[in-house]
């Protein structure tokens, strides 16, 4: 799995759940140096076509740790 950020998504992603009126929890991985560290996107391959023209590739990742 390889992982994504984007600043923009991430409060598009607050903004939605505001207005549902639910929580928007940050999602977290453990990356390959078993850091957790937060993602807006998790794809299968490192090739990705993101619609958010901020987005920075994090690396690979283990596993799911949590959405706090």
């Amino acid at each position: 799995m390889h992982g994504w950020f984007s600043e923009k998504q991430r409060k598009a992603r607050i903004d939605l759940r505001e207005r549902q009126s639910s929580d928007a929890k940050p999602i977290i991985y453990l990356n390959e140096k078993n850091e957790e560290i937060e993602v807006t996107e998790v794809t299968r391959t490192k090739e990705y076509s993101s619609k958010f023209d901020d987005v920075i590739y994090l690396g690979i990742l283990k596993e799911q740790v949590c959405t706090k």
